[in-house]
């Protein structure tokens, strides 16, 4: 969440932030976008690891 723009997902909220700025808004929801995207990259490459089998408790 700290990468995020206001370290947070954007909401309904930001209307009322932004007010008439309509590209500050945009900007804010596409670096989440971006974020999004380069989460779900990272969790396709650990998925995709070849896992080691866990050991036994003892």
């Amino acid at each position: 969440m700290r990468t995020l723009p206001g370290g947070k997902p954007p909401d309904r909220g930001d209307f009322a932030a932004f007010g008439d700025d309509k590209a500050g808004r945009q900007l804010v929801w596409r670096r989440t976008l971006a974020e999004s995207q380069r989460l779900a990259e990272d969790f396709d490459r650990l998925a995709r690891q070849d896992w080691v089998p866990a050991l036994p408790l003892p």
